[in-house]
């Protein structure tokens, strides 16, 4: 539900949602699914990539209770939407208070999904019991970024927000925790910041 306009706030429980996939020959159906897993992640075009933007990633684990095949559609298919991806350049990051040049990071959200089972072949419920969300920044390490390294205990709010055009989509975290870890000298390449953390809520976030 969007309240207000635009904003999805994260709720305390999973609805139940289905998959149709039409596979050309056939369509595949499956029934009563949750998102056990999703995956974030994006990062800076590299020299010898020509400097061409970089997608953003989101993969999903799906647990579903059943399937079936050959499960008609309920309308005409859904159209494609002709609308620009995500790339990495459209995304503004604000860490510690401060909009940060980031080079790459990941979110990872585990709702820690428990499939149930009775005296079935199917699943009777799929529950969640859990929801941890991490991050992984990588920052260069320099006078800038120098003040993220050994962050308050509590942490800080953190936000994620992509822009083009007219459209916009934003990730708002109440806190990101990050345990002090040292930058490590990789190689014959600058010397990165690693910030890996985990998000918290707060009563307003």
């Amino acid at each position: 539900d969007e309240s207000p306009s635009g904003t999805f706030t994260v709720a305390a429980d999973l609805p139940y949602f289905g998959i149709l996939i039409d596979n050309d020959y056939s369509t595949f159906e499956f029934k009563d699914c949750k998102v056990n897993q999703w995956v974030l992640r994006g990062r800076a075009p590299e020299h010898n990539e020509g400097g061409a933007p970089e997608l953003m990633m989101l993969t999903m684990e799906i647990y579903a209770s059943d399937h079936a095949a050959g499960t008609s559609w309920p309308g005409s298919p859904p159209s494609l939407d002709v609308t620009n991806p995500w790339v990495f350049t459209d995304a503004a990051i604000t860490l510690e208070g401060s909009a940060r040049s980031v080079q790459d990071f990941v979110i990872v959200c585990h709702n820690h999904l428990q499939v149930k089972y009775t005296n079935a072949t199917t699943a009777h419920s799929i529950c969640p019991r859990d929801r941890t969300i991490r991050g992984r920044f990588s920052v260069p390490w320099n006078s800038t970024n120098a003040g993220l390294y050994g962050t308050a205990t509590a942490g800080a709010a953190a936000s994620i927000v992509f822009t083009n055009g007219g459209l916009s989509t934003s990730l708002s975290f109440g806190r990101f925790q990050i345990p002090p870890e040292r930058p490590m000298i990789p190689g014959k390449r600058d010397v990165p910041l690693i910030l890996d953390g985990d998000f918290r809520g707060v009563s307003t976030t």
